[in-house]
């Protein structure tokens, strides 16, 4: 790996993450990766230090702190070639918890993030860009103002096609399953290895766990894993691209859905998109969109998605 930027803020974390920051740039010492430690003292800092950074043709920046600097990193990375990898030491860590990156020990989260990078997609409002996703979540729908859904976000098996002992979800016990690293799917994966063990049944023989979805598929084609775990939009994508190689199963979550958001002030934006989201569903739009690129369809709900207390 090319050159590796931490960046600190030193009051996150009660004033630990400086802590963390010196065993981080030990253990990447250890790995032979060049590593600059950068700690700056306010905001400006923290521009200052990382368009210094960047100059120097670094490959990576691993932000150490909390929900704050990562917004700045994001803001400051955005249209760059370099990575952001991410080590939470702040007090709420909302966007690393989103990503599943706020588990484990420092070792491994070390690795997480120094992982393959992937790219996300960036919303721009005003003269800000934000990371976002656009699942229905509880936390998120307090926070911000959702349209009515476009997709279902549900997570799914896919097999291989002509795989008969794969018919359910639970034929998954002594499986080997695979998804991605770090993300929902994984969560879901392994919550519903605990839901069939708690109904009697066996766990997977293995969970693989890859730096990508692509990578998961790729596995599953080759024959490494018997079944891979992802949203259905996107699975369905590779079973109608890749028709009889792959096949989808079933859900291993209940149905939970995807849709675009706004800031909680702009309810009449929001509203405005569901109009028209709800008028392309019932001329029929809707199902062909879906037809066309997921080769089945999703119906959209006028209401009842929107988890207790939401906007």
């Amino acid at each position: 790996m090319g050159k590796v930027s931490l960046l600190v803020n030193p009051q996150a974390g009660r004033g630990k993450a400086v802590t963390v920051a010196e065993e981080v740039q030990r253990l990447l010492g250890e790995l032979n990766t060049e590593c600059e430690l950068l700690i700056p003292e306010d905001r400006k800092g923290v521009e200052k230090e990382l368009e210094k950074s960047l100059n120097s043709g670094i490959e990576r920046l691993v932000a150490i702190g909390g929900d704050g600097l990562i917004h700045q990193a994001v803001n400051i990375l955005a249209g760059s070639d370099t990575a952001l990898g991410i080590i939470p030491v702040g007090t709420g860590n909302d966007f690393a918890r989103s990503l599943h990156l706020d588990s484990g020990e420092l070792f491994e989260k070390t690795e997480k993030a120094l992982l393959p990078a992937v790219k996300v997609d960036l919303i721009k409002c005003d003269s800000h860009f934000v990371a976002t996703s656009v699942s229905i979540r509880a936390e998120r729908a307090k926070k911000y103002a959702f349209t009515v859904p476009i997709a279902e976000g549900t997570n799914w098996v896919m097999k291989r096609s002509g795989d008969a002992s794969i018919k359910t979800p639970d034929d998954l016990s002594g499986k080997v399953v695979c998804t991605q690293l770090a993300s929902g799917s994984e969560k879901a994966t392994k919550e519903w290895q605990e839901d069939m063990k708690s109904r009697g049944l066996k766990g997977f023989k293995e969970l693989k766990l890859f730096t990508a979805h692509p990578e998961a598929t790729l596995a599953l084609a080759n024959g490494t894993c018997d079944a891979q775990t992802q949203t259905v939009p996107n699975l369905a994508v590779v079973a109608k691209k890749q028709k009889g190689v792959f096949k989808l199963v079933g859900p291993i979550t209940d149905k939970t859905y995807m849709a675009w958001v706004t800031r909680p002030e702009d309810t009449d934006l929001s509203n405005y998109i569901s109009l028209k989201i709800i008028e392309m569903r019932d001329k029929g739009l809707i199902d062909k969109i879906q037809d066309k690129w997921f080769g089945f369809r999703m119906p959209i709900p006028s209401y009842g998605y929107l988890p207790e207390g939401a906007l």
